[in-house]
C-alpha cells in the first residue's frame, strides 16, 4: 500500500493541476475570443464566487461535527 503512494500522488497532481489547468486555459481562450476580456473576467469571477461558497459550506460543515 505505501510503496504506491508516491505514484498515486503524482497521478493525482498531474491530472488535477495539469489537465485542469490546460482545460481552463483552453476554455478561457475561447471565451476571450468570442466574448472579450471583460465578459471573460466576469464569468471567471462568478465561477470563483461559487467555488468560494462551496468551500465555505464544506469547511463550516466539517468543523461543526
Amino acid at each position: 500500500q505505501g510503496r504506491f503512494q508516491g505514484r498515486g500522488q503524482a497521478l493525482y497532481s498531474s491530472l488535477s493541476f495539469g489537465a485542469g489547468g490546460a482545460l481552463g486555459a483552453l476554455g478561457s481562450g475561447f471565451l476571450w475570443d468570442s466574448l472579450g476580456p471583460g465578459e471573460t473576467f466576469a464569468i471567471s469571477s462568478v465561477i470563483a464566487l461559487f467555488g468560494g461558497i462551496i468551500a465555505w459550506y464544506f469547511v463550516t460543515e466539517s468543523s461543526n461535527t
